[in-house]
């Protein structure tokens, strides 16, 4: 028997296929070496959970996979709770650590009990007599760390079913630095190094719980698949990235080299990191460091004596120039390569040369292999997603042959199906919904008007919250008064019409409607003003600062979201997050370990940063997790890292921000592939060419007032349209350049007559614009509303 006989029959596991996992489906078989094609036997062993003749290590190993029935299931779901409650109580515990967060009013909040059940931060907890080593430790983890260490010991035990390559001494050895093998030892070890030796100081391993987080892709192996995505494309695109890597590289030590060339000498860029500790008294930050006085030798060492902070036997160079080795300026022109420039305002003349060639072109040619990883994803998600739905066609579990109707059948434009008209609901649907009327659509345009207004008001009143003036004060409650009666009456007339829609119908079809999108956003323009008007006891409150006013009247701003009717944007997003549901949750996932990691990387590096200011920012694990979500957006506000800290920053830069960027990748090619599918817009090239081959000289002759006026506001027709169309141009570039020159002293109004002819043009084209709009093919389906 081959390793792929049984393996060709539909069984998968669950009955929907994610997105980026493989295509193949298989049978479970009581004995099968692998789940591959190669026959190699390199690949995952499939065994039936409902065999009758698993034998009792092969049961063990169904157990820890959580397919071996409710016991598996069970075990999993203990697994999953064990892993969340270790991070939460490191992330959580950092807030009450005395060391680095002793500032915080609620750090004694959590006495020795807490700490010894949850966080472990107090060696003096109760929980000495374990004899764990000097260090902390809570019921948590050391719950944790036992049920972690019998795991592990089983699933070497069981390895070999995992894999055969793991059998026998030698395949245990081979299992050893497997991904998920690290995983396992780098979140439990450290726990045995700081309790068997003392001597050794190991503070920080509290840190490699994180790891603990990988160990969730164990458990829910398709988030795995998030990961994978960088082999896949690393090994398909592995030529390409190594030319890549190797220019972006050679750009990254060239920027460096010639920072430290242009910067050693710089005495702006000196930094001092705690001056209040190294320096004189009275000089408590940098600001009070005047790095003018400063004395930078030949080799790049700083003797800052003569500004107030001599060496010391503590402290042989207080302060140092960021850019006094190669290695120290790879850091600062890492950054600048990623596009952000921390020490902008500190740059020399020659710095500014460097950072402005490194601006235009090196920033470019480093973004190579990101840009390349970024397409290689992108191809590969794509080539997955059409492989899937080829998949879904030939088992027959698309929508069209499982009888049911698509998402867009349903979601249609009212006016394209109006109700009975002889009917009151009817009539009123079609008046509210489907606007088959003039006075309909003026009713619209009105509704519209009111919600600007709405927003306009809300934006003046917060200027003038302290307007004491009568008349204002009443013109404004007034409105606000009016404005939610409108309200109330159009929803409850929407209500009333809202069974004309046949998914409304019904008391069911009314329970729907109300929870609705549109619905919902309707009662919140209303319905927060008389839950005012009730707790006050006045119908018409005249006071801004009343109980809730604010808030009032700013969830009346959610009104805005009924554009939502025109623009749909919303709709598309929902069919974005259902198309790509699946992918967006094993990125997502993906994306959320990566961010917490170095969240709590970052955090045991620089929370004793020197720089007071470095350390606050990093002094708890929610703390770090704000500053690493922005470098993990591509930006960088800070700089003074440890070493650590800097070399963490930059992979976070060159590799974590990729793999964080891939969900909002995601959803944008989605979005993109929703307007494609639903909209068919007609490029201006070829609206223009059927003007113009539509415009011979009978056409033109015959053509009405706004249609030449149209024709020769946009270089249509004639040579006399052609130069005023490029006139116009002219004009632009003319008044930005006289713009430029005014704000130059003394210039302030150097060619005012000409700009008042430009304005006066461009008042005339206008008009003319406006009059001809009728003519514009982009505006011709839109008719008047009177």
């Amino acid at each position: 028997m081959s390793a792929n006989d049984g393996l060709t029959a539909a069984g998968a596991a669950s009955e929907q296929t994610p997105l980026l996992a493989s295509t193949g489906s298989f049978d479970f078989g009581k004995k099968v070496s692998s789940v591959g094609g190669n026959g190699t036997g390199t690949g995952r062993t499939v065994l039936d959970p409902n065999s009758d003749a698993l034998t009792t290590r092969e049961k063990v190993y169904l157990i820890l996979e959580g397919r071996y029935g409710k016991v598996g299931q069970i075990y999993e779901g203990v697994t999953i709770f064990l892993i969340i409650a270790s991070i939460a109580a490191f992330v959580i515990g950092s807030l009450f650590d005395t060391d680095y967060n002793g500032d915080a009013p609620y750090v004694d909040m959590c006495g020795k009990v807490c700490d010894a059940i949850f966080f472990g931060n107090d060696p003096d907890n109760g929980l000495g007599f374990l004899g764990i080593g000097p260090f902390a430790t809570s019921i948590v983890e050391v719950v944790t760390i036992a049920v972690f260490t019998i795991d592990y010991i089983l699933r070497l035990w069981t390895c070999d079913l995992e894999s055969p390559r793991y059998a026998g001494f030698v395949g245990r050895l081979r299992y050893l630095p497997s991904f998920y093998s690290v995983v396992d030892l780098s979140s439990t070890v450290p726990f045995y190094v700081d309790a068997l030796s003392p001597n050794i100081s190991l503070e920080a391993t509290q840190f490699l719980r994180m790891f603990r987080f990988f160990r969730m892709l164990r458990v829910e192996g398709r988030y795995t698949e998030a990961l994978t995505l960088f082999d896949d494309v690393f090994r398909e695109q592995k030529h390409v990235l190594g030319t890549a890597g190797f220019i972006g590289c050679t750009t990254w030590v060239a920027v460096a080299s010639l920072y430290y060339i242009a910067e050693r000498r710089n005495t702006d860029m000196i930094y001092c990191p705690d001056p209040a500790s190294d320096c004189e008294e009275g000089i408590d930050d940098m600001s009070g460091v005047d790095t003018g006085l400063c004395v930078i030798d030949s080799w790049g060492l700083v003797d800052c004596t003569d500004a107030g902070c001599p060496p010391s036997e503590y402290k042989e160079n207080p302060c140092y120039n960021v850019f006094n080795s190669i290695v120290s300026a790879s850091y600062f022109a890492l950054l600048n390569l990623f596009g952000e420039f921390p020490l902008i305002d500190q740059h020399s003349t020659a710095g500014k040369v460097v950072g402005t060639v490194t601006a235009v072109v090196a920033v470019a040619v480093f973004a190579l292999p990101t840009g390349l990883i970024g397409n290689g994803i992108e191809n590969i998600i794509s080539r997955r997603r059409e492989e899937n739905r080829a998949l879904e066609q030939s088992n027959g579990t698309g929508d069209a042959e499982n009888g049911e109707a698509p998402d867009e059948w349903i979601d249609v434009d009212a006016s394209e199906y109006p109700a009975d008209d002889s009917t009151f609901g009817g009539r009123l649907y079609n008046f509210l919904e489907a606007r088959t009327s003039s006075m309909a659509v003026v009713f619209d345009w009105f509704i519209n008007t009111l919600i600007i207004g709405v927003i306009l008001s809300f934006a003046v009143d917060t200027l003038f919250q302290e307007n004491d003036n009568a008349m204002y004060r009443l013109v404004i409650d007034n409105f606000e008064f009016a404005v939610a009666c409108i309200f109330t009456v159009e929803y409850v007339l929407r209500l009333v019409a809202s069974d004309q829609n046949p998914l409304y119908r019904g008391l069911g079809g009314k329970f729907h409607y109300l929870v609705s999108f549109d619905s919902l956003v309707d009662l919140a323009a209303f319905l927060p003003y008389w839950i005012q008007v009730w707790i006050t006891g006045t119908l018409i409150p005249h006071n801004a600062n009343a109980i809730g006013s604010t808030t009032v009247r700013l969830l009346r701003l959610v009104r805005i979201l009924k554009f939502e009717q025109y623009t749909h944007a919303f709709g598309y997003f929902d069919d974005v997050f259902r198309m790509n549901a699946d992918l967006l949750a094993m990125t997502g996932f993906a994306a959320l370990v990566v961010w917490v990691f170095f969240a709590a990387a970052l955090y045991i590096t620089d929370r004793s940063n020197p720089d007071p200011e470095m350390a606050g920012f990093y002094k708890t694990v929610p703390d770090s997790m704000w500053m690493t979500l922005l470098n993990l957006s591509g930006e960088s506000p800070l700089c003074n890292y440890s070493v650590l800290g800097k070399v963490l920053t930059g992979i976070i830069g060159i590799f974590a921000t990729a793999l964080f960027g891939i969900p909002i990748g995601i959803l944008g090619s989605g979005f993109e592939e929703i307007i494609d599918e639903v909209t068919e817009e007609t490029p201006d090239e070829e609206i223009d060419e059927a003007i113009k081959s539509d415009g011979s000289a009978a056409l033109i002759a015959e053509a009405s007032v706004p249609e030449k006026i149209y024709n020769f506001t946009n270089g249509l027709g004639s040579t006399a349209s052609l130069w005023f169309e490029g006139m116009v141009y002219f004009l632009i570039c003319l008044t930005v350049f006289i713009g430029i020159i005014q704000t130059i002293e003394g210039k302030e109004d150097s060619l005012s007559q000409v700009e008042f002819l430009a304005v006066l043009m461009f008042t005339v084209e206008y008009i003319l614009r406006f009059i001809g709009a009728s003519a514009d093919p982009n505006y011709a389906d839109i008719g008047s509303p009177f």
